[in-house]
């Protein structure tokens, strides 16, 4: 909808756009301070330039040491989640809710799961997950989107001079390359939910703001897709749009540990036609009638987008049928009923200052006893000797001393110095065992030999304790964020999609019931068109367990085998060679049918010359002669 920059209702929806977000941001901004405390701890960040209340220097000379044990804690929950998250293929599970929606759900999984290869999923998960245990919140902005190429094509085109024929033209031609779901982590402190909900009911809220900044080029292709509106007076307004992002709260990361900031807005520029103005945008909903929009009365989605406070480059009615905010979000150690949750960092934030403390306390003990305190007479010894700085110095007695035979150590003596930090080592131990137990990871979930020998059972047991807390959150992150945004995305592909096309097979469920398409050479593949996805389906959650890996059941195949061989009922019902082979799958070896020796059947009539030939026995070795009965 194009709103005139002049007219009062530009103003009103400025107005509305700025008052939500100011809103927002007004709670948002108490978090900041414990965020730029969780990103120096996640990059192990020592501040040399801190100072006391006093104003005094806490570092000035030793260098400091920060042990990343919460660091490690941290990779280790994240490395289980993703391993969760895309260990398997495909990604999302969807099932059908009735018969006649199992084929188009499974075709669903397939082109999910190509569209979220096409996003790189991976690195959208990754980050999203590394906010929730930073941060303490996560979020995925989900859009439906087109992008277009060009290529160049052979086109056969009728020719009438000097004869009718026909002649191969190489045309450019612009053509579809992608359709689908485009998938953006938001930057916590560019994010801006309504605060009068809680953090886990985000989308039960009436709006989620963004604010970001975008070059003039930027907002110019938007406004010729036809998303943006009144782009030209920008370039008048450009020095006056200042929100300025290289110096609002979200800097303070990088600041503080000396990282060039982001582009400020209005800032340095190459090309003074190519300003950056910054962008606020707003998902809400909304009564058209009380911003001008139209006479309804009924709430209505609708998406606003602000330039400056002062022009309105968008306001659209929302054309997504699933009716929802395109946002999912998360939040760390789940409760429905606060506005924000701690992070991974803040809850392990106490031991961890303790364990650098503890360690770096022992290291200045240490540091004290390697400077040589001494205590000399200074009428005995020449004392710029004993100040001289280096290894190898020579201290000289004084002409009177040495004449009278004074014993050297009644004048110069080497101050003890008892070191009481020696148990800190064993309590910095002590305190990062308490940090591991506090994220549930156990030496083997961190890849960590334990110092105790244990067997493989027990191991394996502590394993799996570990890995059920960590599958406890990661069934809670499906169940916030990863659900909704499957669901989301389908609804979208059946709304949106409009391209047949070839998608490979993913899957084992689905190339049990999908047949590939035969004219697809390798890879199956399966070619679908927008009616092969409607259909009304379920999205299960998932248990949150690490995928099993094949050798991990190496072990227990193994096992099987000598049991089964040992056992003569067993003997005669279990196939020894299909357990043997997925025994040697389990530990690695992927052709061993290679080494199968292949039998062949001979006919009856070819054996019973054999046998009357003499060339061949029955494997009891009777010749097929009776053998005797016993007396």
């Amino acid at each position: 909808m194009q709103i005139p920059i002049e007219s009062p209702q530009n103003k009103l929806i400025c107005d509305f756009v700025k008052n939500c977000i100011d809103l927002s941001k007004k709670h948002m901004k108490h978090r900041y301070p414990k965020w730029e405390k969780c990103e120096k701890m996640d990059k192990s960040f020592i501040d040399v330039t801190e100072t006391t209340s006093r104003g005094k220097k806490k570092n000035p000379f030793e260098t400091r040491v920060y042990i990343p044990m919460s660091r490690a804690l941290k990779d280790t929950i994240l490395t289980y989640w993703m391993t969760v998250f895309a260990g398997k293929r495909p990604i999302f599970g969807i099932h059908g809710r009735g018969p006649e929606d199992v084929r188009p759900a499974k075709i669903n999984e397939i082109v999910l799961d190509y569209q979220a290869e096409r996003q790189r999923m991976l690195l959208t998960l990754y980050n999203f997950c590394n906010d929730v245990l930073k941060n303490g919140l996560g979020s995925i902005k989900n859009v439906f989107s087109r992008e277009y190429r060009d290529v160049f094509v052979n086109e056969q085109q009728q020719v009438m001079f000097p004869f009718p024929h026909m002649v191969s033209n190489r045309v450019q031609k612009r053509v579809l390359a992608y359709e689908g779901p485009v998938f953006t982590n938001n930057d916590p402190y560019s994010y801006f939910p309504d605060p009068r909900v809680p953090l886990s009911q985000v989308r039960n809220g009436q709006f989620i703001g963004y604010e970001y900044g975008r070059s003039h080029f930027y907002l110019k292709k938007m406004e010729a897709a036809g998303i943006y509106r009144n782009i030209d007076p920008l370039k008048t307004m450009a020095g006056e749009n200042h929100d300025v992002l290289g110096e609002s709260e979200k800097d303070a990361r990088n600041n503080a540990m000396g990282i060039s900031s982001a582009v400020r807005i209005g800032g340095e520029t190459i090309d003074q036609g190519n300003p950056y103005h910054t962008i606020k945008e707003l998902w809400a909903e909304i009564i058209p009638r009380d911003l001008q929009l139209s006479e309804s009365t009924t709430p209505e989605k609708w998406i606003f987008a602000t330039v400056g406070d002062r022009v309105c480059i968008r306001a659209d009615k929302s054309s997504y049928l699933h009716g929802q905010f395109p946002d999912v979000s998360a939040i760390n150690d789940y409760d429905a009923y606060s506005l924000f949750t701690p992070s991974f960092y803040e809850s392990v934030e106490g031991l961890q200052d303790l364990l650098n403390w503890m360690y770096n306390s022992h290291m200045d003990n240490v540091r004290g006893f390697l400077n040589n305190t001494l205590v000399m007479d200074p009428t005995a010894l020449e004392l710029k000797d004993v100040l001289k700085p280096g290894p190898r110095r020579v201290i000289r007695l004084k002409k009177a001393l040495w004449k009278k035979g004074v014993p050297i150590d009644s004048v110069l003596k080497q101050l003890n110095v008892h070191d009481v930090t020696r148990s800190h080592i064993n309590d910095a131990q002590l305190i990062m065992d308490t940090m591991s137990r506090q994220a549930h990871a156990s030496d083997s979930l961190q890849g960590v030999q334990t110092e105790i020998k244990r067997t493989a059972t027990e191991i394996a047991k502590m394993h799996s304790s570990g890995a059920n807390h960590l599958a406890m959150g990661a069934s809670l992150i499906y169940a916030q964020a990863l659900i909704p945004l499957a669901e989301m995305s389908v609804m979208n592909n059946q709304q949106f999609l409009s391209e047949e096309r070839y998608y490979r097979i993913s899957g084992d469920y689905a190339k049990d019931i999908i047949q590939g398409d035969p004219n697809y050479p390798g890879t199956p593949a399966i070619k679908a068109n927008p009616e092969d996805i409607q259909g009304m389906f379920d999205f299960p959650i998932d248990d949150g367990r690490l995928p099993v890996r094949p050798e991990d059941n190496a072990e227990v195949w193994m096992k099987i085998l000598e049991t089964a061989a040992s056992v003569p009922p067993l003997q005669q019902r279990v196939d020894f060679f299909n357990v043997f082979r997925e025994a040697a799958r389990a530990l690695g070896v992927k052709n061993i049918d290679d080494f199968e020796i292949k039998t062949q059947v001979v006919p009856d009539e070819q054996i019973e010359g054999m046998m009357a030939a003499g060339d061949v026995v029955p494997v009891d070795g009777t010749g097929g002669q009776q053998m005797p009965e016993a007396a």
